[in-house]
């Protein structure tokens, strides 16, 4: 099987999941520019950014589209006509996102849907042997009005736990493993994610996660303003900051849920096994295996 990735890495993170997936279950991978290569034989085409017509590539049984194309469906992307184009699919990454985009356009009829994550990096984000831990948890905050961290601060002080405060773009990737490996539980105060790989390692990593769910992306706060605020009132734009997910990861709460979340895992966060869900879902050969079966669907 040979597997062609054109036209842009994309995210540094799916590009490294998609070698993962390929080393997995053997797939011949080929990261090229070359437009020529398009036309040659290919099982799977995959083109992170940008539109070529499938008439390129005549030769090719699946053509994977995105998911660094746009946050919402627009310009040419809303006027093809491929829906009834049986070797061509957009990875919307997430179930929400494909939601998302039905909700704000007609893209539903341009195009069929493939909500496909990258795979994780099982083996980077691995848990020590042996834990050590220096605090009872931590709280990562991303893009979330700063009364959030605020009262989950209070929280944690109120239940008398021992935390640190990870703030998205102020940390380096080797720091961040090492607060997964000496903490018990984590507590998410996130945005939404299409795809979420920063979530994704801290449960490769086996920490339980109380999620205070981004339940709209109108939670997204960026520079004191609501992101998409001039969408309100015309959209609901549903989504989530667990895109992967079941109970063995942790706990969805809202705010009224987030005390007793808190609580319950401080007392109980060794009964989850949120490694073996990631593995299980997002590993290099589950995430290959769902391309194939697409292929030969």
């Amino acid at each position: 099987m040979k597997l062609l990735h054109f036209n842009g890495e994309g995210h540094h993170k799916n590009r490294n999941g998609i070698r993962l997936m390929t080393q997995a279950l053997n797939v011949d991978y080929t990261y090229s520019n070359d437009r020529y290569l398009l036309g040659r034989e290919w099982d799977i085409v995959y083109i992170p950014a940008g539109f070529f017509s499938p008439e390129e590539m005549p030769n090719t049984k699946l053509i994977i589209y995105g998911p660094h194309n746009f946050v919402f469906p627009n310009g040419l992307w809303t006027s093809l006509d491929l829906k009834d184009n049986p070797r061509v699919y957009y990875n919307c990454l997430s179930e929400w996102v494909n939601t998302l985009y039905s909700e704000v356009s007609s893209f539903e009829k341009n195009m069929k849907m493939a909500p496909f994550p990258f795979a994780v990096d099982v083996e980077r984000f691995k848990p020590a042997p042996e834990k050590i831990y220096e605090r009872d948890c931590f709280i990562y905050f991303k893009h979330r009005d700063p009364a959030h961290l605020s009262y989950a601060e209070s929280l944690c002080k109120s239940q008398r736990l021992s935390y640190n405060v990870i703030t998205y773009g102020n940390y380096n990737e080797n720091d961040y493993i090492h607060m997964l490996n000496t903490s018990k539980f984590g507590i998410w105060i996130g945005t939404h994610e299409s795809q979420g790989f920063a979530f994704q390692e801290a449960l490769s990593m086996n920490i339980p996660l109380v999620v205070w769910d981004a339940k709209s992306m109108f939670y997204e706060i960026n520079g004191g303003r609501v992101e998409y605020a001039s969408m309100m009132g015309r959209y609901k734009l549903e989504s989530t900051s667990a895109t992967s997910w079941d109970s063995s990861c942790g706990l969805l709460v809202d705010k009224n849920g987030l005390e007793e979340g808190i609580r319950t895992m401080s007392e109980h966060y060794r009964d989850y096994a949120p490694r073996d869900f990631v593995v299980r879902e997002l590993g290099p050969a589950a995430c290959m295996q769902r391309w194939i079966d697409l292929l030969e669907k």
